[in-house]
């Protein structure tokens, strides 16, 4: 008789093979965005500056009108310049520095209006170049008045009273105007595609941003205040 050992063979553990989920290589972590999307990016901020650049373009062109028009007229409108700067200067002197931060306002805020609504069109481009020319007519048109009539002073009432809140308030017109041409398009596009033609989200961006741009209509009128209250005294052109 063949006598076997005492010892019972142990059963191995199934060999198993790495599952799938494992051989599978790893992703690799995108750090950065594709160069596609970043030449994309800076072409848009390119012509984002390219659109501001020429809507600001068109405001000194209506400024540089109105001051040429004005020496090119005949004395009717001369007069009537006149009386129209004669009865603000006396009403600015005359009335509280919060009515002339009020009146100040309002007239850069109808401007702001006009390119909002405009906006809000799809044939309302027009309306946005306009609301900047016609804005740079009326600017160029007063302070050429106050250079023809008072010289150095009136260029230096201009300088230190006009061009400091002028320059916010049409900074942020120009920025309105380009929001607006964008919403006209993009309006325009979606009616002849026959796409909805606005959605509450790009409605609530384009309100939000012009509620920033009203914060900038405010600071400038603010400014203008300021500085009628400490240099208004230094000019005497009534």
């Amino acid at each position: 008789m063949i006598r076997t050992s005492g010892f019972t063979p142990v059963a191995s553990a199934p060999v198993t093979e790495p599952s799938k989920e494992r051989m599978a290589p790893a992703k690799p972590t995108e750090t950065q965005p594709p160069l596609r999307t970043v030449k994309q990016v800076s072409v848009k901020r390119t012509r984002s500056a390219r659109m501001l650049y020429t809507l600001l373009a068109v405001f000194l062109v209506g400024m540089l009108y109105g001051a040429v028009f004005l020496q090119t007229e005949d004395g009717g409108l001369w007069s009537k310049m006149s009386a129209i700067n004669q009865s603000y200067l006396y009403a600015a002197e005359s009335q509280s520095m919060f009515a002339n931060f009020l009146n100040s306002l309002t007239s850069s805020c109808v401007f702001l209006a006009l390119s909002f609504l405009g906006g809000l069109c799809a044939v309302g481009q027009p309306v946005s170049v306009l609301t900047l020319f016609i804005r740079g007519l009326g600017i160029g048109s007063y302070m050429g008045y106050f250079y023809l009539a008072h010289s150095v002073q009136g260029v230096a009432y201009s300088l230190l009273l006009i061009v400091p809140g002028v320059l916010v308030s049409v900074l942020a017109l120009g920025l309105s105007c380009r929001e607006s041409l964008r919403m006209s398009n993009r309006i325009l596009c979606s009616f002849l595609r026959g796409e909805a033609l606005l959605n509450r989200e790009i409605f609530t961006l384009y309100l939000k941003k012009h509620l920033i741009l009203f914060i900038f209509l405010v600071a400038s009128a603010g400014l203008d205040c300021i500085l009628r209250a400490v240099f208004s005294g230094i000019f005497h052109l009534g």
